[in-house]
């Protein structure tokens, strides 16, 4: 399937978005180049945050339809990862998606990788030292 350069553009557009979204609430981030997906290699995520072990798929769409969204992120993954959708419609606001069972895996991932919660917990380790 080809995409045109227009809507190409607005994936791009709104993967850099999510990363500024994502680096508000803590977790770097950066926008994944999808190449392999075209020479029929396997599909990297949208983004990567080297600090968590999490799929992510951005969509920067009008029509939401989040159960597609996540159904492709659990494909992509092949099941090695935990799946969560950041998307959003014009003028609204970055909803996150996630299977409810896979909460306990994304928060012990969220704050492993949050930058935000990471000096209070080195300085944690030093006391305790």
């Amino acid at each position: 399937m080809d995409m045109s350069r227009s809507s190409r553009e607005k994936g791009k557009r709104g993967e850099l978005e999510a990363c500024e979204v994502l680096a508000r609430v803590g977790i770097d981030c950066r926008r994944v180049t999808q190449y392999a997906n075209r020479f029929g290699g396997h599909k990297d995520p949208d983004v990567v945050c080297d600090r968590m072990d999490v799929w992510w798929e951005v969509k920067r769409v009008e029509r939401l339809n989040p159960y597609a969204f996540l159904d492709q992120a659990l494909t992509d993954s092949r099941g090695k990862k935990t799946c969560a959708v950041l998307m959003r419609s014009s003028h609204r606001p970055w909803l996150l998606m996630i299977r409810l069972d896979d909460l306990p895996r994304f928060v012990e991932e969220y704050q492993r990788g949050n930058t935000r919660l990471q000096p209070e917990a080195e300085s944690s380790q030093r006391e305790a030292l």
